[in-house]
């Protein structure tokens, strides 16, 4: 079964596509988040997507395709992402946001199989998607990287910070 990215319009979001992205069983490329919740694209098949995609669209907005299974699922997702988007737009100086899960449970470190110490959870967080990433900014990350066939899956957001992007994270909305 081969890996798919599926591009739609988001409903009253101007500039902006969401780009559904499903693993392949055969390959575990493309399109999935994995333990991380990171979501990772086949590169070369990210820049055969973005050559598709009206020249005019700033933003991409990447997330699992599982995300929508469920109309509540979707719209919780869809309010999610426009505030990613908006909170973009007011921040240009940033190419990527990010939501932001603060780390709940008891974090320890541990060396040679004895707890050391505990971790502060004050500054850890989980980065979930979806992640809204510049357009522009992807483009030329991805040429940087020069991507070819057999090069591992890739983070759109950790792509655009890894040649100087800032990353905004977000805070997560409120229930």
């Amino acid at each position: 079964m081969a890996s798919t990215i599926s591009v739609r319009q988001i409903d009253g979001v101007s500039g902006v596509v969401c780009v559904d992205c499903n693993l392949s069983p055969a390959t575990g490329a493309t399109g999935a988040t994995g333990a991380t919740g990171a979501i990772a694209v086949d590169a070369v098949e990210l820049v055969d997507l973005l050559a598709t995609i009206d020249p005019a669209v700033g933003m991409l907005v990447f997330r699992e395709a599982d995300d929508a299974a469920t109309e509540a699922t979707g719209a919780a997702a869809r309010t999610r992402i426009v505030h990613l988007v908006e909170r973009l737009r007011a921040e240009p100086e940033h190419v990527a946001a990010i939501r932001r899960v603060p780390a709940v449970n008891a974090i320890k470190r541990v060396h040679d199989g004895v707890v050391a110490e505990a971790v502060d959870r004050e500054t850890l967080n989980l980065l979930r998607p979806p992640e809204v990433v510049n357009r522009q900014a992807l483009d030329a990350a991805l040429s940087r990287l020069g991507a070819v066939a057999d090069d591992p899956p890739v983070n759109p957001t950790v792509l655009v910070s890894s040649v100087g992007g800032s990353v905004l994270v977000v805070d997560p909305l409120p229930d």
